[in-house]
């Protein structure tokens, strides 16, 4: 068998690959892109003809010679070029003293080099406590310890010999939230307020878990938050029940100052 050599074209090039096999009675050709989801391409000649290609097109070609007495399979390599695009970068929020990673992803054949940009300065690797690290396809910009002045838009560019590419990106101050900026309001009973007061106790645990382990410091908290009338209820209930568990003092809790029940007298909830 006779078989064109391993070629390099750019993208949107016409591509003839070559299959020459002799035997008798006459071999048929086959030719297979060996990638997942691919049909087989076929021809009568020995010839594979495939206009403008794409970079969808490239990949090991396997042309297969086959008669009645035997069969001879050989492969050829086609790699196409074609210019750097990239993905969209989504913007980035941290507080000062957190780390941040901004991501560039581009596809490129050969691959794409990543430069970084803030406004119309370069950043380069190692510069203030910034890291550059690319990866194949992926380019990160780390900031190890985000400051003040580290704020701001943030400019990949992807380049190779055939063109570049680039995107955006936004690296934005997040305010950290305490327990008293994310619950400010208190709570003295209202049955329609009940159901959002609990939620906003329970976001307070999510947000800091160190502080809010055991449940007690979860009782303490919610308790710290009430005023009269519920706060001489809530009291009176837990030196009763010392050994409760949150859940089980949030479900007394919503009996009696949740909206009331129509199964519910107000002696039931009373004697909660």
């Amino acid at each position: 068998m006779n078989l064109s050599k391993d070629i390099v074209v750019n993208e949107g090039s016409n591509v003839t690959l070559m299959c020459l096999a002799s035997g008798k009675p006459e071999p048929s050709i086959t030719w297979k892109l060996l990638s997942p989801g691919v049909n087989s391409f076929a021809s009568e000649d020995d010839y594979l003809e495939i206009p403008s290609i794409s970079r969808h097109k490239a990949g090991t070609y396997e042309c297969t010679a086959v008669n009645e007495v035997s069969a001879d399979v050989q492969t050829v390599e086609i790699v196409v070029n074609y210019p750097p695009s990239v993905s969209e970068s989504r913007d980035v929020g941290a507080s000062v003293g957190q780390q941040a990673v901004l991501h560039c992803e581009a596809e490129a054949e050969p691959p794409a080099d990543f430069e970084w940009y803030k406004d119309d300065k370069r950043i380069f690797n190692s510069f203030d406590g910034i890291e550059i690290d690319n990866t194949g396809r992926l380019s990160m910009l780390t900031f190890f310890n985000v400051s003040e002045v580290d704020y701001g838009n943030y400019t990949c560019i992807a380049t190779n010999k055939l063109g570049s590419a680039n995107t955006s990106t936004v690296l934005y101050e997040v305010i950290e939230p305490t327990s008293s900026t994310l619950l400010q309001e208190r709570y003295d009973g209202s049955p329609e307020q009940c159901h959002g007061f609990l939620k906003q106790c329970e976001l307070v645990f999510g947000c800091f878990p160190h502080l809010y382990q055991t449940e007690p410091a979860k009782i303490a908290f919610l308790l710290a938050l009430l005023t009269s009338p519920a706060s001489i209820w809530a009291m009176a209930s837990w030196r009763k029940h010392l050994e409760i568990s949150y859940t089980e003092f949030r479900s007394k809790f919503e009996v009696v100052f949740g909206p009331p029940s129509p199964t519910c007298t107000a002696g039931d909830r009373l004697l909660h």
